[in-house]
């Protein structure tokens, strides 16, 4: 601390420090013929500040038209893809239905022709008839059948 306030005490007393202090006058500092940066005025400088304006717009116009484009087809898309899976479910329950009605077709026991027509309230005699007709084809559908051609 000491060599510090020694050190000062001998800047302050030397004879250049004095000298650049008497010197350090203020001198007048000339001042340019015109303020701002060359080429800022004029109408060269308006136009090309108006050019680079309109590609700033024409830009930004055609980036909201790419976004709208994308927009619309990903709508599309988006429709589509719900329209397919509508199809498909459609589709899926259409097959889930002739499979239950085959099911269905398949446990179901025929009915003979003549016990429909006794409950339809046919007379005993049309009754008879159908009945002989079913038996006698059910016992020709009982019976092998021949081949046509008996050489092969």
């Amino acid at each position: 601390m000491r060599l510090l306030i020694l050190l000062l005490a001998l800047a302050s007393l030397s004879p250049t420090v004095t000298l650049a202090q008497e010197l350090a006058t203020p001198t007048p500092t000339p001042t340019p013929a015109f303020l701002g940066w060359p080429g800022h005025h004029g109408p060269a400088w308006q136009e090309r500040v108006v050019r680079r304006s309109e590609r700033r717009i024409a830009a930004d116009n055609q980036a909201e038209a790419r976004a709208q484009q994308k927009a619309t087809r990903l709508a599309a898309a988006k429709s589509q893809a719900e329209v397919r899976e509508a199809a498909r479910a459609r589709a899926d329950a259409q097959r889930q239905v002739a499979a239950e009605n085959r099911r269905e077709v398949r446990a179901e026991k025929p009915q003979l022709t003549s016990d429909l027509m006794r409950r339809m309230g046919f007379s005993e005699q049309e009754i008879a008839a159908q009945k002989a007709r079913e038996q006698s084809s059910g016992a020709s559908a009982a019976k092998p059948i021949e081949s046509a051609s008996p050489g092969q």
